[in-house]
């Protein structure tokens, strides 16, 4: 595989403030996110941007924030993809 994927965060070590994930996901790109929620759902997404926590992302963020709460996140683990 000419990729690899370095652990930038992971809820049940870090938190699951979202204070926590903008200051540990600041100015990273190539971004993969797993979710594990109640049940035996597990959600994903990858965003190839770069995380910005200056930026005004409040529109994006309520958003966003809205579909999560209406889930039960059990844990979650967010990687960079890094090719080798």
């Amino acid at each position: 595989m000419p990729y690899r994927f370095q652990l930038i965060l992971r809820g049940n070590r870090d938190g699951f403030a979202p204070k926590t994930f903008w200051d540990m996901c600041h100015g990273y790109t190539n971004m993969i996110a797993i979710l594990k929620v109640e049940g035996t759902e597990i959600l994903g997404g990858y965003n190839p941007l770069q995380w910005n926590k200056y930026y005004n992302f409040e529109f994006a963020w309520e958003a966003s924030w809205t579909t999560v709460e209406k889930i039960s996140i059990i844990d979650y683990e967010i990687f960079q993809i890094v090719k080798k």
